[in-house]
């Protein structure tokens, strides 16, 4: 009995720590690019970043991600949700940065809103939390050409 309530213990150790290490763990999400690809149809390059070797977590790897973005126009207004599938990335600080990307019907898109993620954990979808993702917004360089 007492071997029982120690493995016991120790199995719940584990999975706690597990469990922290997923709520510990993060991603920055950030849309990249925009461009009209032909008939009617855009196309929305995005980029995840687990932070690489500044992770501390044994665990800050993602398995491949479902994430579902809810599109809205410049007024706020829906436009439809979408999903957003990434493959695994950041098990190492060489792949802590991955690139993903949708092909759908334009329209007048100015907000992707992060309203739900799903993993692949070792065979099963475990939904998680949105706090583990931070939206990027930055303003991207501008190009010129010498002499114009």
């Amino acid at each position: 009995m007492k071997k029982i309530n120690i493995l016991f213990v120790l199995s719940m150790l584990v999975l706690g720590s597990f469990t922290y290490a997923n709520e510990q763990r993060y991603a920055s999400i950030t849309h990249t690019s925009s461009n009209f690809i032909n008939r009617g149809y855009c196309g929305y390059s995005f980029t995840l970043d687990n932070g690489g070797n500044q992770m501390v977590l044994d665990h800050a790897e993602f398995g491949a991600l479902e994430i579902t973005l809810r599109m809205k126009d410049g007024q706020g207004k829906v436009l439809g949700d979408t999903i957003l599938e990434v493959e695994p990335f950041g098990d190492s600080s060489a792949t802590r940065v991955t690139f993903a990307g949708l092909e759908i019907p334009c329209e007048d898109v100015a907000v992707f809103e992060v309203v739900k993620a799903v993993e692949n954990q070792n065979g099963h979808k475990v939904e998680l939390s949105l706090s583990t993702f931070q939206a990027n917004n930055l303003e991207l360089a501008k190009m010129s050409i010498s002499g114009k």
